[in-house]
Formats: C-alpha cells, structure tokens, sequence
C-alpha cells in the first residue's frame, strides 16, 4: 500500500509533483484570464455603444458564460490553496487590500448587468452601464497590478517598478 507522503515524493508522468501543480495552476489562471478576458472586453466595448439595442446584444453575448468564465478564479485560489499553503497564506496576507480590491471589482462588474436588466429607467441604466464598464476595467489593471507586485515581491499596494 502507497502512503500519501512517498506520492509527493515520486514523480507522476516523468515530473515531480510540485512541478505538476505549478503547470496546472499556470494553466488554470490561464483559462481564467483567457476566458474572463472576453467579458472583460464586452465591458469596456459596452462603453462605446449608444444604442440601447447594441448594449443588450452585448449583455445576451457575455450573458451565458459569465459565470463558467469566473469559477476558473474560484479553481485557481483553492487549487493555489491546495497546492502551496504557505504561497497562499504569503499572498493574500502581503497584498490583503489590493485583494479586497480586485473583489470588490469583481463584484460591482457581476453585480452591474443584473442590476442593469432589473429597470427601464433611464437614470437606472446608466449608474448600471458605468458601473459595468469601471468594473471591466478597474479589474484587469488590479489584476496586472498584483501580478507585477508578485513577480518584483513588492509590497505596498501600489509600487513603481524598479524600487
């Protein structure tokens, strides 16, 4: 009988497994900004529209994917979790506000086009329309900003590159 302590010892498939959760966590944010990267798109192209008509075509576009596209985020935290405990605990400790950040993005970018749907007042739409579109945007950038903050290992919330 194989105890679990001699499996994270041997390689699986030719590679140690550390290097395989590392491949599979690539992988896995990959997909997540690939995929979510459309509605990303679909938000800040929401922006350049006037026509009502145009807007709902671009809201039914995002609309069946939406959720499939955020759980790839979901996957990569509890497989981060999963994988590398203290790599986990290290991040979302060192970078506790920009996280907050990043969802609170999130949300106000999921939030938006239900909201958006919920009213034909004009007033409504358009708190709904903006908030969708800063949503889309903010959330990217905060994503890029937590990635260059990992990869230089700073950490304040927001840090010029090279110091």
């Amino acid at each position: 009988m194989t105890s679990v302590g001699s499996l994270a010892t041997k390689p699986l498939f030719g590679l140690p497994l550390a290097e395989l959760w590392f491949a599979l966590l690539f992988f896995i944010f990959g997909m997540f900004l690939f995929l979510d990267g459309f509605d990303f798109g679909v938000g800040v192209l929401f922006a350049t529209r006037d026509d009502d008509h145009e807007k709902e075509q671009l809201l039914a576009a995002v609309g069946p994917f939406w959720d499939g596209n955020e759980v790839w985020l979901v996957v990569f935290g509890g497989a981060l979790f999963a994988a590398f405990p203290s790599v986990y605990a290290n991040l979302f400790s060192r970078y506790y506000l920009l996280m907050f950040a990043i969802l609170a993005a999130l949300g106000l970018r999921g939030l938006a086009p239900e909201m958006y749907e919920e009213r034909e007042d004009d007033r409504w739409r358009t708190l709904w329309g903006h908030s969708f579109v800063i949503g889309s945007t903010v959330t990217p950038f905060l994503l890029g900003l937590f990635v260059m903050n990992w990869l230089i290992g700073a950490t304040g919330l927001i840090t010029p590159v090279g110091s």
